[in-house]
């Protein structure tokens, strides 16, 4: 697969995710979620690797096949060329998303609110 596919196929699933359209679990493991649709299921995690963070999304078949998988790491500096790094941010951005959907972290934020308020 060619960079620019992956750049398309995690912007599909940015938009998808953002439009609710994408079913994300708990993978049970720290930082890692997964979303079955159709024949393929994705596997997004973030892990830490030499002072650096690395977002990886695994793309696999029905039978578990890892077809495709791009990694991208967090620039040591927080200044980047233009167009650089894009990837990764987007990579941020459905992790964020996926994480939020997976956990159902708005509901458990309006809940410790409400629990707050009562306390």
């Amino acid at each position: 697969m060619r960079d620019t596919d992956f750049d398309d196929l995690v912007n599909t699933l940015l938009q998808k995710t953002k439009q609710g359209r994408l079913p994300w679990k708990d993978a049970k493991d720290r930082d890692a979620f997964s979303c079955a649709l159709g024949a393929f299921t994705f596997d997004l995690r973030r892990v830490e690797a030499d002072d650096r963070t690395v977002i990886q999304l695994g793309i696999k078949d029905s039978p578990g096949h890892l077809l495709w998988e791009v990694r991208a790491r967090s620039a040591v500096s927080s200044v980047r060329p233009e167009g650089q790094g894009n990837l990764y941010h987007h990579l941020c951005d459905l992790l964020e998303l996926a994480r939020n959907q997976a956990l159902g972290l708005d509901a458990k934020l309006a809940l410790l609110r409400e629990t707050l308020a009562n306390a």
